[in-house]
């Protein structure tokens, strides 16, 4: 299986365990096992962060501390507000990165926003309504979105598939 194929499998995983989990999820919160923290519910916040990567499903999740590898998201309003070691997969209606990723972004939603304190390692593939990419990008932005602005430092190519692209002060 592919590293992309493992992600989608991954996602797949979550979403099946919330809705096996169901309200009883929030109860119970998260459990971690060898390193990896998993978490579904209606609310899902990591506080305490992960040894190695987080599976995270529910309506509203945010991370606070540090993830140590992968970060493995779904939910309605999606926010990565700590530090990512490895990779981002992340779907829901809002998705929100306001932090340093060393590895890629692969993100899908309504609205897709990088922060202007966001710095990606990697490339970002983002699927979207709206895309925004304020922070800083060392790889390549690979998108489809009806609207692209681009407000903040890209060092690689912008691949762009959609109606609008905006170019912000900010962006190099």
């Amino acid at each position: 299986m592919t590293r992309h194929g493992m992600g989608l499998f991954s996602l797949t995983l979550v979403s099946l365990l919330a809705l096996s989990f169901g309200s009883q999820a929030e109860e119970t919160g998260a459990f971690r096992h060898g390193g990896d923290v998993y978490a579904v519910g209606e609310a899902a916040s990591l506080e305490r962060g992960a040894e190695r990567s987080a599976y995270l499903a529910a309506g509203e999740v945010e991370t606070e501390a540090q993830i140590g590898r992968d970060a493995h998201i779904v939910g309605f309003d999606v926010e990565v507000n700590a530090p990512v070691l490895g990779d981002v997969l992340a779907a829901g209606a809002f998705v929100s990165l306001d932090a340093k990723v060393d590895g890629d972004v692969s993100a899908a939603g309504v609205n897709v926003t990088l922060k202007d304190h966001a710095v990606v390692g990697g490339n970002v593939r983002a699927v979207g309504r709206t895309v925004t990419l304020e922070g800083a990008l060392q790889g390549n932005a690979l998108v489809a979105a009806a609207n692209l602005v681009v407000d903040g430092p890209v060092a690689g190519d912008v691949v762009f598939a959609g109606q609008s692209l905006a170019f912000g002060p900010n962006a190099t």
